[in-house]
């Protein structure tokens, strides 16, 4: 088991970062480096620190995990844990781009049109109906027409959990 974790952790892949209470940052994996930049002793106010919520009012209370997925920071997806025990904040950051790009090797299989590519790929990306319609330029009402269709064509299995 500790050949493994240690592989996971070495593997380049998996950001880790540790800040303590006010955010100042205590450590940086390479992966977390080259995602931010060394913010080394520096408050942290930039990229997975967006998504995260402390409770000013109850400090005491922010023990625990946090979990947000599929979240877009430098132009790539990740997931992000936020983990807080009290003294320390640690961030881990896992990579979707292998993720999303095997979903869209699963849904490619399928005779989807060249528009509901496009919009397959926006939901494995995990965005809202309303965000895939405003970027697209189109409604919702076609939007569902669209997603109608792909539904008929591809399996419920290979869209994104």
């Amino acid at each position: 088991m500790k050949i493994i974790a240690d592989r996971f952790f070495e593997s380049g892949r998996l950001s880790v970062c540790v800040k303590d209470r006010e955010g100042s940052v205590l450590y940086q994996n390479e992966a977390c480096l080259a995602v931010c930049g060394n913010m080394s002793a520096a408050v942290c106010e930039k990229g997975c620190m967006c998504c995260y919520t402390p409770n000013p009012d109850a400090p005491e209370r922010e023990e625990g995990t946090q979990y947000y997925p599929n979240e877009l920071i430098g132009g790539k997806y990740y997931d992000f844990l936020f983990i807080n025990d009290g003294e320390h904040l640690t961030t881990l950051l896992y990579p979707l781009e292998d993720r999303h790009e095997a979903d869209m090797q699963d849904a490619s299989r399928y005779d989807l049109t060249k528009r509901e590519q496009e919009i397959i790929r926006l939901v494995i990306q995990g965005h809202t109906n309303a965000q895939i319609a405003k970027k697209l330029f189109i409604s919702i009402a076609t939007l569902k027409k669209h997603m109608n269709n792909i539904h008929k064509k591809v399996p419920v299995s290979v869209f994104p959990r």
